[in-house]
C-alpha cells in the first residue's frame, strides 16, 4: 500500500511527539538539576552566549590555573546555538537556563526522526523503510537514555546535523524519480547541503573527516550524474575551505593545511576532469597525487609560525609538555586541540624527588622572571624555539620509555 505524503508527515509528527515523551519519561524529579564534568562547562559557555558574552575572549574560570579561549579550544557551535535559543526564549519567558537546556536537547534529539526518515527513504527508495528508521531513532533505549537532557555534549548535536547533512546530500545527488529536476533547482539543493556541512563543521570536531568521506567517493565513483557530481564535490570542498578560514577552532589548529582539506580539494579537481581524462586510473591518480602534494607543501609552511593551542591546562603542569604547537596536530591528522600529555611530566617526577621537572625546565629554555610555575611562557617564543618545543614534545611522547629503560640498564 502506497502511503500519501500527508499520511507520512502525520506519522512523523506523531513519532516526534512520542520521542519527546519517551525521553522526558526517563528522567526523575529527584535527579540533580546540575550538569557534571564536560557538560557543566558546555552549559556555562552556552549561558555566557545567552548573556551576550563572546566565546572568543579568554576565560580564566574555564580551566585551572589560567583558563583558555572557548571557541579556539574546541568547536563552539552547540554552545552558541543553545545560548542564542535561550536568549530568544528568555524574551518571552522567565524559564531558568538548566530546564530550558534540557528541553532544547530533547527536542533537538527528537527531530532526528525526520532526518532519519529522509536518509533511509532515499537510500532504500521506500517510505516504509524511512518510517522504520524513524521509529528506531524515536524509541531505541540507548538513544533515548543518552539524549534525555542529562548530558550536554557535542555528540548529541552532531547526531542531528550529521543525519541532516546526509539527508540533504542524498537529496542533492539523487533527485526524485518523478521529477528529475526536483522541486528545487540544483544550486539550491547544493547550497542546502553546503550549509549543513558548514554547521556540522561548526558543531563537531571530527566533522572534516566526515566531509572528506562524503566528497572522495562521490568524486571517484562513476554512478553519479556528472553535473550533480561536480556541483556537490566543489560546493563541499569550498565549504570546508571557508570553514577552515572562519571557524576559530579550525583556525587555532591550522586545519587549512590538514590532509582532510587536501583530500577535499584534490577530489574537487578530480571531479572537474573531462570525461576522457577520467578514464580508468587517471582520476584516482590525480586525487592521490594532489592530496600528497598539498599535504606535503602546506604542512611545513604552517609549521613555521604555529602558536600553541593552549598555554596552561593544569596547576603544577605548565611546562614544555603543555606547550604543544598546533602544527603537531596537523602532522597527526587532527583538527582539534591535541592532548597535553601532562601525565608524561608527572611520570618523570615520580620517585625522583621532583628533579624531573627541573630537567624539563633546563631543556625548555629560560624561565619567567617571577620564578612561579614549573614551565615556560610559550607565547613569547619565536620560530626557532617553537621548533625546539615540537621536537621536545615528540621525544617526550615517543621515546621517553625507551630512554628510561636505557638509563636503567646503564645504571645496572
Amino acid at each position: 500500500m502506497q502511503m500519501s505524503r500527508r499520511v507520512v508527515i502525520f506519522l512523523l509528527c506523531a513519532l516526534w511527539i512520542a520521542a519527546v515523551a519517551a525521553r522526558v519519561s526517563t528522567t526523575s524529579p529527584r535527579d540533580t538539576p546540575y550538569y557534571d564534568g564536560a557538560s557543566a562547562m558546555a552549559y556555562r559557555h552556552a549561558m555566557e552566549v545567552a548573556e551576550g558574552h563572546s566565546l572568543s575572549a579568554h576565560d580564566v574560570k574555564a580551566g585551572s590555573p589560567s583558563g583558555y579561549v572557548p571557541d579556539r579550544y574546541r568547536a563552539a557551535g552547540a554552545e552558541v546555538i543553545t545560548g542564542l535559543a535561550y536568549r530568544a526564549v528568555h524574551l518571552v519567558s522567565e524559564i531558568d537556563g538548566r530546564p530550558f537546556t534540557r528541553r532544547f536537547i530533547v527536542i533537538l534529539a527528537a527531530l532526528c526522526v525526520f532526518t532519519a526518515y529522509g536518509v533511509a527513504s532515499r537510500l532504500w527508495g521506500s517510505r516504509g523503510a524511512g518510517l522504520l528508521a524513524a521509529f528506531l531513532v524515536a524509541f531505541m533505549p540507548p538513544l533515548v537514555k543518552t539524549t534525555n537532557g542529562r548530558e550536554f555534549t557535542h555528540v548529541i548535536f552532531a547526531a542531528f546535523f550529521v543525519s541532516l547533512h546526509a539527508a540533504l546530500a542524498l537529496r542533492a545527488l539523487f533527485p526524485h524519480r518523478d521529477d528529475p529536476g526536483g522541486r528545487m533547482t540544483v544550486p539550491v539543493r547544493m547550497l542546502g547541503a553546503a550549509l549543513a556541512a558548514f554547521v556540522l563543521l561548526w558543531v563537531w570536531e571530527p566533522a572534516p573527516y566526515l566531509i572528506a568521506a562524503w566528497v572522495v567517493p562521490v568524486a571517484l565513483m562513476g554512478r553519479f550524474d556528472v553535473r550533480l557530481r561536480r556541483w556537490f564535490v566543489v560546493s563541499q570542498a569550498l565549504t570546508m575551505l571557508a570553514a577552515t578560514c572562519v571557524l576559530p577552532h579550525l583556525l587555532a589548529t591550522h586545519a587549512f593545511g590538514s590532509w582532510m582539506v587536501a583530500a577535499a580539494v584534490s577530489a574537487a579537481v578530480a571531479a572537474l576532469l573531462p570525461g576522457r581524462a577520467r578514464a580508468q586510473w587517471r582520476a584516482p591518480a590525480v586525487f592521490v597525487a594532489g592530496t600528497l602534494l598539498l599535504t606535503v607543501v602546506a604542512t611545513p609552511l604552517l609549521r613555521l609560525d604555529a602558536p600553541p593551542v593552549v598555554g596552561r591546562t593544569r596547576a603544577g603542569n605548565s611546562g614544555a609538555d603543555n606547550c604543544v604547537p598546533a602544527s603537531v596536530g596537523i602532522v597527526r591528522g587532527g583538527v582539534g586541540p591535541q592532548p597535553q600529555h601532562t601525565h608524561v611530566a608527572r611520570a618523570r617526577t615520580r620517585g625522583r624527588g621532583g628533579h624531573g621537572t627541573g630537567g624539563a625546565r633546563r631543556l625548555a629554555g629560560p624561565q619567567p622572571a617571577s620564578g612561579r610555575g614549573n614551565g615556560v611562557d610559550c607565547r613569547g617564543f619565536r620560530g626557532g624555539h617553537r621548533g625546539g618545543l615540537a621536537a621536545l614534545e615528540a621525544i617526550d611522547v615517543g621515546g621517553y620509555r625507551m630512554l628510561h629503560r636505557a638509563r636503567g640498564r646503564c645504571a645496572g
